[in-house]
């Protein structure tokens, strides 16, 4: 079955509006907008005509729009019947502009060139449903909606509506749901643990594009295929340091002002096709909180994320900082605007056949009605780092915002290992091959060779060579071992100390060894590590076999060995409870931010309410100034008061007569219960010697993730041991986007 479809019918492009409404002869060309921007007028467009400014000889210089005559005269209309034309047609990211005017960009885009998916995937409680498309029509132009006017009086007679729920509930009735291969509830039941193949980290993308052509000759590609195969031949076909950047974030002029203020946010966080404007700015009326909003919109595209790899059979585990929020509180740390996931490279290969190009509606079931776009890169045969332009091998993108997840994939590669994992007997095992290597460097004359610093000893040794005449060693290889660790410390990259930290992440700027890709590989297999295409290394050992949890109450995939990457990765990320003017707070098991404990701190500590001497007259509030006098508070007073004792509970007491931080406790506080529950036994287990005992925490862990999964059965309240109806795994913590928008402004209309 197929269905028409028209991304009008599902993105809001009311901002092209007010360019519908002028005359055909009066809709501003491509270099009106880029000029203009959102202050384009009539009067404008006939001055800069006037000027000479807007005839075709200047358009070429704008290759990421076209003029309407142009985007018919290249037939691309034809095939999208009915389509409104607004005068101008943005192809591409263009030049950095402001925020508003990317947005108009953005819709355009969408309006004229983003392709139609090839199948839509809806979610259900029960499993999911994918159709076909068939062409770029909107369900109004393709009859679809009189239909369905039709076939409604014929069986009512009653006034016409429309009641989703109603129709998904039908439809589940009525047609078998898609059940995946792999079923995540009946791993649990023979093991709580997803073991993953080593070979399942290697994929030959070569040997899969011959299959394909084999397909192609005998005309038995389906839709999906005849893509991946395109997408194959061109990725193939590309030299690794030639490959372009193939995801574009919303690129602005910054740093800028905006009603007189500087800008939060600086685009690279959105997507910018389905950019839709800053969270922090343009809030509907007083009542639309930013933090809120941004809140709601990063769950829900995480709860979605999870909730359809789940019910589609998809592996993929949370990853670098949503790995360490999973590990506080289960919860997103409330600064963050990244949510990274990974996966083997032969599920990104699966996953990137059967989803690229897709768009999945969120579960009715859950009160969603968020729509998000999967877009896998055309590079992902490509498993080294190369130029760095595409380090991320697909996204899942929110089209009402922009926001997105990062995927990506893990495999065996060529990818030069941190030199301290790799002992050197390994080295000598592959001397010959290094040897030659080095030689022919030696020849190019360094071209392509890392700049490493050596080791002191190697210096001096370097120093006493001086006087050896140059000649006579322009032949001798270099020394494979002159970039080995001088510690001499072993073991793999998983394993090595904590590295430095810098904003929360492993400056992971490593020295690597000065061997060839091809030895490199060799290695990387030997020892079993893998990594992204950002350099990011991990035994296979360290991520399987995964474990079951849940994060944002959604069921999710955690590696193994979770301590040791993050500690890895990050320097102190499992102990420090301040980061980025924020404090966890044990007893709410929240991170709150310094901002909200400023009225707290003031009347507990009786400092004076203006925060700084400095300024803000008797009786005004201004904010703590940071890190001064902010920071003694947050040092000295703060610590004190969180800890255990009497203190504590009058001082969480008084926080929690934050209205913001009150209302965050009460939608969280079941959750992260569960969440310390399960970190607890993990810990009891991983400490336990005396096998009885292990065997009791084991299956009091297992009983734990069995309620977890169990969608039918509520969970059990971890204090009293109670059934709680309103606890179960996939129903999210927070509203959705459109109810929250909704709320905000029947609250505006009402005062």
């Amino acid at each position: 079955m197929k269905i028409p479809f028209a991304w009008s019918d599902f993105i809001d492009l009311s901002k092209l509006n007010p360019y519908l409404g002028y005359k055909e002869s009066e809709r501003p060309s491509c270099l009106d907008i880029l000029s203009f921007g959102v202050e384009f007028s009539v009067t404008k467009k006939k001055k800069s005509t006037s000027l000479g400014t807007n005839g075709k000889n200047k358009y070429n210089s704008y290759s990421c729009c076209l003029d309407d005559d142009m985007f018919l005269e290249y037939g691309l209309a034809e095939n999208s019947t009915n389509k409104l034309l607004t005068g101008f047609n943005f192809k591409s990211r263009c030049r950095k502009k402001t925020f508003k005017e990317k947005l108009i960009h953005s819709k355009s885009y969408i309006n004229s060139f983003l392709p139609i998916p090839n199948s839509v995937v809806f979610l259900t409680s029960v499993g999911s449903y994918e159709v076909l498309t068939s062409n770029d029509e909107s369900m109004l132009y393709s009859g679809l909606y009189n239909e369905y006017v039709q076939d409604f009086k014929e069986e009512n007679n009653v006034e016409i509506m429309f009641d989703p729920k109603y129709q998904l509930a039908k439809l589940i009735d009525d047609v078998p749901i898609t059940r995946p291969n792999l079923r995540f509830n009946d791993i649990l039941k023979e093991t709580h643990f997803l073991q993953i193949d080593d070979d399942d980290f290697e994929f030959n993308f070569k040997d899969y594009r011959e299959k394909l052509k084999l397909l192609e000759i005998s005309n038995s590609l389906s839709t999906k295929e005849n893509s991946y195969l395109k997408s194959l031949e061109t990725s193939l076909s590309i030299d690794p340091e030639s490959i372009p950047k193939y995801f574009y974030e919303v690129n602005i002029k910054y740093p800028d002002k905006y009603k007189n203020h500087r800008l939060k946010e600086n685009g690279a966080h959105y997507d910018w096709r389905f950019f839709n404007g800053f969270l922090t700015e343009d809030a509907i009326n007083k009542y639309d909180e930013p933090k809120e909003k941004r809140s709601i919109i990063l769950h829900r595209l995480l709860h979605a994320w999870l909730n359809f790899t789940y019910k589609t059979g998809i592996v993929s585990w949370v990853s670098h900082g949503y790995l360490l929020s999973w590990y506080w509180n289960s919860l997103s740390f409330p600064w963050d605007n990244d949510i990274d996931v990974q996966m083997s490279v032969k599920t990104l290969h699966e996953f990137s056949l059967k989803y690229n190009n897709t768009l999945i509606i969120d579960d009715l079931d859950n009160g969603g009605f968020g729509k998000y776009y999967i877009d896998c890169s055309t590079y992902i045969p490509h498993r080294s780092k190369g130029n760095g332009n595409n380090n991320i091998d697909a996204r899942f993108i929110d089209v009402d915002t922009g926001m997105y997840i990062d995927i990506t994939g893990l495999s065996f590669s060529e990818s030069i290992p941190p030199k301290s994992s790799v002992p050197r007997e390994m080295l000598q095992k592959y001397k010959d091959e290094i040897e030659e290597y080095l030689l022919t460097r030696k020849e190019v004359k360094g071209k392509n060779v890392a700049t490493i610093p050596e080791p002191e000893h190697q210096k001096e040794e370097a120093n006493k060579n001086k006087a050896i005449d140059a000649e006579s060693r322009d032949d001798e290889p270099e020394d494979p071992y002159k970039y080995y660790s001088e510690s001499g410390k072993l073991g793999l990259a998983a394993e090595l100390p904590p590295l430095p930290i810098r904003g929360g992440r492993s400056n992971l700027k490593l020295n690597v060894l000065n061997i060839p890709g091809s030895v490199a590989y060799k290695i990387n297999k030997e020892m079993n590590v893998v990594n992204c295409k950002n350099n990011h290394f991990y035994n296979v050992k360290d991520i399987t076999p995964l474990l079951f949890s849940v994060m944002e109450n959604s069921p999710c995939l955690i590696p193994k060995e979770y301590k040791k990457i993050l500690s890895t990765e990050y320097k102190r990320g499992l102990v420090t409870k301040k980061f980025n003017k924020h404090i966890f707070v044990d007893d709410l098991q929240l991170w709150l931010s310094y901002d909200s404990l400023r009225d707290v701190l003031v009347k507990k500590l009786g400092l004076p309410k203006g925060g700084s001497s400095g300024g803000g007259g008797a009786g005004k509030k201004t904010p703590l100034r940071f890190p001064s006098y902010g920071k003694r508070l947050i040092e000295t007073n703060i610590q004190k008061l969180v800890n255990s004792g009497e203190e504590s509970e009058e001082f969480v007491a008084a926080i929690l007569g934050d209205q913001d931080i009150l209302k965050e406790y009460y939608q969280t506080k079941k959750y992260t219960d569960i969440h310390r529950k399960e970190m607890s036994l993990l810990n009891e287990i991983a400490e336990t010697k005396d096998t009885q005992t292990l065997d009791k925490k084991k299956q009091e862990y297992f009983k734990l993730i069995d309620s977890y999964y169990d969608g039918s059965i509520s969970l059990v309240d971890i204090k009293t041991d109670e059934r709680d109806d309103d606890l179960k795994v996939l129903t999210p913590i927070r509203k959705d986007y459109w109810k929250y928008l909704s709320e905000i402004d029947a609250l505006g209309n009402l005062w």
